[in-house]
């Protein structure tokens, strides 16, 4: 084996030689051939001294090696860097080429979800406006004020309906609005603690519409006849009929006896 081929032979057990190992074989490589150039300074000198050149020409077959060795390895050190360098940028465009993918498939979804969404708002902003209307029918509708616990006011009802969000996308534990939906509202879930514990909005609006329908009936007038509460038919519920109160015939006053209140005829609610 040449001088040149001791001194550029890659290292055993080095199965490919990165940059940074290029870097510190040429930075030996550099420091060996100025060692050797100053021997060669000394046997200069001794050759100019003693007619000996022995020495001066092994020295000048060595640095000649070793500078070819430095120019090669300086060689390979900038032809690693460019292939790292290019293998890095190929990395990252194929990891960039692969995020790139994955967002635009979360884009989709995010397409899909905010259909959801908007079909879902829909069909609230559809229950919203009957809810409303429902309640104002119900309200006039009833025989005396509404008692404590009926749930009638816009108020009251924007409330249930924001504990509603709360329920279907509140997280369990997280008593805060967080990545609930907007509007949602953890108010009184504090003792709860757990969205999904929380009763449906129907329930509480069925539990506070019974309760209000009992107290009312419980108001009745004693000289009155019983008052009997007609089950609503799906059908009727579905037509969106419209209670109608049957108004008392007209009385004759001239008819009545002085100081005797007049006698009529009880009123009876029915639904066409």
């Amino acid at each position: 084996m040449s001088i040149f081929s001791k001194l550029t032979a890659r290292p055993k057990g080095q199965p490919n030689a990165n940059p940074l190992a290029l870097e510190r074989r040429a930075r030996a490589a550099q420091d060996h051939l100025a060692e050797l150039e100053r021997q060669h300074g000394m046997a200069a000198l001794t050759w100019a001294e003693t007619g000996n050149s022995a020495e001066l020409d092994r020295l000048d077959a060595e640095i000649t090696a070793e500078r070819k060795a430095v120019a090669a390895l300086t060689a390979a050190v900038k032809a690693a860097q460019e292939k790292a360098a290019a293998e890095h940028a190929e990395r990252q465009a194929s990891m960039f080429a692969s995020r790139l993918h994955a967002a635009a498939i979360y884009a989709r979804r995010r397409e899909k979800a905010v259909a959801k969404i908007q079909q879902g708002s829909e069909l609230m902003g559809e229950g919203w406006r009957e809810l409303l209307t429902s309640t104002d029918k119900m309200v006039a509708a009833a025989p005396a004020p509404m008692p404590a616990g009926a749930i009638t006011s816009i108020a009251q009802l924007r409330h249930a309906v924001e504990r509603e969000l709360f329920r279907v996308s509140g997280e369990a534990g997280a008593l805060n609005r967080g990545r609930a939906l907007p509007g949602a509202d953890p108010r009184d879930v504090g003792k709860i603690g757990d969205p999904n514990a929380m009763p449906k909005l129907a329930d509480v609006i069925r539990d506070a519409d019974e309760h209000a329908l009992a107290t009312l009936k419980g108001k009745q007038p004693a000289a009155s006849a019983p008052v009997v509460v007609p089950a609503a038919s799906q059908e009727a519920v579905e037509a969106d009929e419209r209670p109608v109160l049957v108004e008392p015939p007209e009385v004759d006053e001239s008819a009545l006896v002085p100081f005797q209140a007049p006698n009529l005829p009880t009123v009876k609610l029915t639904v066409e």
